[in-house]
C-alpha cells in the first residue's frame, strides 16, 4: 500500500511538473502583469518603439477595462501583451531554429524571433504586402515592406493555404490570432494542415485564437482533432471567470494552445511487432475531417460507390444525389 501510495505522489508530482512548464489556456489579464510574462513585454515595448510601429493606445482604452491604470503608451494591441509571452514562453527558443510567423504583419513579435533565433532563420508570411511607406493602412493588418527590411527576415506573400516552405521546414510556427479571421472552417482546417506540413517532426505548432462564449469563432479541440498533433502538455479548457476583451457589446476570450508534432516511437500493435511516429498515430482524423465537411448526399455516393461503382455512376448521372 504504502508503494502504491508514493508511486502515485511520484505520478502526481510528474503531471504538476509538466502542468507548470506547459498549459494551454485562456488568457486573463492577471497573467500579463506576472513576472514571466512582463519581462517579455517589457522588451516587446522596446521594439516597438525603435522600430515606430503601429500604436493601439486608443483603441486598447476601448477595448481592455485594465488599460487605463496600466500607463503604456505608445503600444502593440492589448491582447497581445498575453499572447506574444505566451507564444515565447512555449516556444523554448534558441539560435539556429527556424521559425515561421504565419499572417505576420507589422509587428515586434517577428523582431524578437529574429533577435532569438537569428534573423535569416525566420520566415514571415503575409498576404498582405504595403510597399509603400505613405500608404495608410488598417494598423491591424498587413505587413509594410520597409519593417520587413530593418529586421531582415525571409519574407513570402503567400496566404494560409499555400506556404511555399518544403515539407517538414520548421522547428516552431507561429499563427498569432489570425485563424478567427478566416471565414469558414473548413478552410481554417485546411490553413491547419498546411501549417502542419511544413512543420518538423519534433516542431511545435503553437496557435492563438479568440474565443467566444455567444460568438463561435474558432473552437481550440477542433484544431486538436483536425490538426492530427498532440498537445504539448495539459489543456485547460476552464472558461476563466471574467471575459477578456469588450467589442462594443460583444465579448470575446483569447485561448493559447501549443501542439507538437511528436516524433517519439509508439508500438503500432498490441505486440509491439512494428513502430509509428506519435505525430502518425491520429491520421485518421483529416480523414474524418474531410468526410464530416462532406454534404450528406456526397458521403452517401461513396458509400455507394465501394459495393457498386457502375450503379453509383449511374445515379450520380441521373441525379439522384442532389
Amino acid at each position: 500500500m504504502e508503494q502504491l501510495v508514493s508511486g502515485c505522489f511520484n505520478h502526481f508530482i510528474s503531471l504538476e511538473i509538466v502542468r507548470v512548464t506547459m498549459v494551454s489556456r485562456f488568457a486573463t489579464k492577471e497573467e500579463i502583469f506576472e513576472e514571466d510574462f512582463w519581462k517579455i513585454n517589457q522588451e516587446l515595448l522596446t521594439i516597438n518603439e525603435k522600430y515606430l510601429l503601429p500604436d493601439h493606445h486608443e483603441i486598447n482604452l476601448a477595448r481592455f477595462g485594465w488599460w487605463k491604470d496600466a500607463g503604456i503608451a505608445p503600444s502593440y494591441y492589448g491582447a497581445r501583451f498575453w499572447e506574444y509571452p505566451f507564444a515565447l514562453i512555449a516556444a523554448d527558443l534558441e539560435q539556429g531554429l527556424k521559425c515561421a510567423d504565419v499572417g505576420c504583419g507589422t509587428t515586434p513579435f517577428t523582431a524578437f524571433l529574429a533577435d532569438k533565433v537569428g534573423a535569416k532563420n525566420v520566415t514571415g508570411y503575409d498576404p498582405d504586402l504595403v510597399e509603400s511607406s505613405s500608404d495608410e493602412r488598417h494598423s491591424a493588418f498587413g505587413v509594410r515592406r520597409q519593417f520587413l527590411d530593418k529586421i531582415g527576415i525571409n519574407f513570402a506573400q503567400d496566404d494560409l493555404l499555400n506556404l511555399s516552405a518544403p515539407n517538414d521546414y520548421f522547428d516552431r510556427v507561429f499563427c498569432i490570432s489570425v485563424l478567427e479571421h478566416i471565414d469558414d472552417f473548413e478552410t481554417q482546417v485546411r490553413g491547419l494542415n498546411e501549417m502542419v506540413r511544413v512543420l518538423k517532426p519534433g516542431g511545435r505548432l503553437i496557435l492563438t485564437m479568440d474565443v467566444g462564449i455567444d460568438t463561435i469563432l474558432t473552437h481550440p479541440l477542433d484544431m486538436v482533432r483536425y490538426s492530427g498533433l498532440s498537445p504539448l502538455g495539459l489543456i485547460d479548457y476552464r472558461w476563466p471567470e471574467q471575459r477578456f476583451v469588450k467589442y462594443g457589446d460583444a465579448t470575446m476570450d483569447v485561448f493559447g494552445l501549443v501542439l507538437e508534432k511528436s516524433s517519439k516511437l509508439i508500438n503500432d500493435d498490441y505486440e509491439g511487432s512494428k513502430t509509428r511516429e506519435l505525430y502518425q498515430a491520429n491520421k485518421k482524423y483529416k480523414v474524418l475531417h474531410d468526410h464530416y465537411l462532406m454534404k450528406y448526399n456526397e458521403a452517401l455516393f461513396i458509400k455507394e460507390k465501394r459495393k457498386n461503382s457502375i450503379k453509383a455512376i449511374a445515379k450520380l448521372l441521373l441525379g439522384k444525389y442532389k
